[in-house]
C-alpha cells in the first residue's frame, strides 16, 4: 500500500506540468517533455534536501519526468 502511495504521489502531481507544456511551447517533443520531466523532478529533490524536507531520491525523478512525459504524450 505504501508504495501505490508513493508511486501515485510520484506520478500525478506532475502531471500537470506535462499537460501545460504543450501549451507554452508548440512544438515539444517527447524527448524534451523527458528533459523538462527530469529537471523539475530534480528542482523538487534538491530543494527537499537543502530544507530539510526529505530526503534525495533518483527513484522520485525517474517517476517525475514518467508523469510530465506521459502527460504530454496523451495530447
Amino acid at each position: 500500500m505504501i508504495n501505490m502511495v508513493n508511486l501515485i504521489g510520484n506520478i500525478i502531481p506532475f502531471m500537470p506540468i506535462g499537460i501545460l507544456a504543450p501549451l507554452v511551447f508548440r512544438s515539444i517533443s517527447w524527448q524534451k517533455a523527458l528533459v523538462l520531466g527530469v529537471v523539475t523532478g530534480l528542482t523538487f529533490e534538491v530543494m527537499e534536501v537543502i530544507f530539510r524536507v526529505g530526503i534525495f531520491d533518483v527513484d522520485d525523478v525517474i517517476m517525475n519526468a514518467f508523469g510530465v512525459t506521459s502527460a504530454t504524450e496523451c495530447l
